[in-house]
C-alpha cells in the first residue's frame, strides 16, 4: 500500500477541505502509533502548524454515523 508523510496528508486536507466539508460532513483522521491513537479533524489538519517527517500507511475507514467518517493511518517503521 502507498505510504504518505504527515505533511502530504496535511496538504491534501488543505487542498480539499472546503469541498469535503460541504459534501460529506464530519471527517476525522486517526493516526495510529503503536498503542496510541491521535484523532484529528480535517479542520485541525488545515490549521495545525506542526510539520513532521513521519510516514503513514492508509489502514482503513470507518463511519461513526450518517455523516461522520474516520480515515485511519498507521505509522510505518
Amino acid at each position: 500500500m502507498k505510504k504518505f508523510t504527515f505533511n502530504q496528508i496535511k496538504e491534501f486536507c488543505k487542498a480539499h477541505y472546503e469541498e469535503y466539508l460541504e459534501e460529506i460532513g464530519t471527517i476525522l483522521i486517526d493516526f495510529i502509533d503503536h498503542d496510541s491513537v491521535k484523532e484529528m479533524g480535517v479542520t485541525d489538519m488545515v490549521e495545525v502548524e506542526e510539520t513532521e517527517d513521519s510516514t503513514w500507511q492508509y489502514a482503513g475507514y470507518d463511519m461513526l454515523g450518517d455523516n461522520a467518517h474516520v480515515f485511519k493511518f498507521k505509522r510505518t517503521a
